[in-house]
């Protein structure tokens, strides 16, 4: 399906209903917010829906003028943003379902499942922000400015790992030079995105340090933190996550691990891979999905050591 075939929906229709994956992170808040601001360029009436913590380091760019209280009782279009299938928005899939119209743009190479009206699913870009880029110039042709800009950079600077993973395109850096010629701030964003941490956050790189295993003479990197450690450093669930490519920076790994124990039934399992190995798959092993170099699952009924095995096990297989 091309972008293009979406236009006339975007056009045609007032009510739209923005939706994202559950725990948000940079890509469905910044493509979201980018959205949003589009529709309302528009004349559309437009509500986001997010369920979820917003992660510490996107609270700056946060605007939460678009969450209602009283969503509307059935919206024209429904669009799901950054998700690879609709059990990824939780508890909003009843509201997706009872739209007219819905679409789905994403950029997961394990989101086949055609679950809207209208499917746009590019894996080979960068992140959802940069599709969100194309959609906003070039097929809807609304002109950006400098609030949109951020919001796109956002998602495209968090999702491909400040340019350093491999989904990065040429592309990708065209479109991020367009938005610098839009006035963004590239160091000040770029100062919140990913350097700034509070001191318990850095506490909290001590622990996953210390939690570190190795196996398979280093190929594998693994590190966990428990709810009972983030409850004592008054770090929430969702803020933690900036560990997630710790691991994976072990000199001499290919796949990095990061494992965070939510409760006594709930484990969420993060993948990273450096070359060859396709987390993906193992992800979907999991019931999980994502891309070739990062991906995860939630993992339930299990402990930590069981959780621990399982993923060791999986990665050996294909080491």
């Amino acid at each position: 399906m091309s972008l293009k075939k979406m236009r006339q929906v975007f056009y045609d229709n007032e009510t739209f209903a923005v939706v994202s994956h559950i725990n948000p992170d940079g890509d469905a808040i910044g493509s979201s917010l980018a959205l949003c601001e589009t529709l309302k360029k528009m004349g559309k009436k437009v509500h986001m829906f997010t369920e979820g913590a917003i992660p510490i380091h996107i609270r700056f760019l946060w605007d939460d003028s678009y969450i209602t209280d009283t969503p509307l009782e059935k919206y024209d279009v429904c669009v799901a943003l950054d998700s690879g299938n609709k059990d990824r928005f939780s508890s909003f899939e009843s509201l997706f379902d009872s739209a007219k119209t819905t679409l789905c743009i994403d950029h997961h190479i394990t989101n086949t499942y055609n679950y809207a009206d209208i499917n746009y699913v590019e894996g080979d870009a960068s992140s959802t922000g940069e599709i969100m880029y194309e959609l906003i110039k070039n097929v809807l042709e609304i002109p950006l400015d400098k609030k949109t800009a951020e919001y796109l950079y956002c998602a495209i600077a968090t999702d491909c790992g400040t340019f350093k993973y491999s989904c990065t395109s040429a592309k990708t850096h065209r479109v991020v030079a367009e938005l610098m010629d839009e006035g963004i701030d590239v160091n000040y964003l770029s100062n919140y995105l990913f350097d700034y941490k509070t001191i318990n956050q850095i506490k909290l790189y001590s622990e996953g340090a210390n939690n570190l295993r190795l196996y398979e003479d280093g190929k594998i990197a693994l590190t966990y933190v428990d709810y009972k450690f983030l409850d004592k450093m008054g770090v929430s669930f969702d803020d933690a996550d900036y560990l997630v490519t710790m691991p994976r920076t072990v000199l001499g790994s290919e796949v990095g691990v990061y494992i965070k124990v939510k409760n006594d039934n709930e484990i969420k399992v993060s993948y990273r891979s450096n070359d060859y190995v396709d987390v993906s798959a193992l992800a979907m092993e999991l019931g999980g999905g994502g891309h070739k170099k990062a991906a995860g699952a939630t993992v339930y009924g299990k402990t930590l050591e069981e959780t621990i095995d399982m993923v060791v096990e999986g990665i050996r297989r294909v080491l």
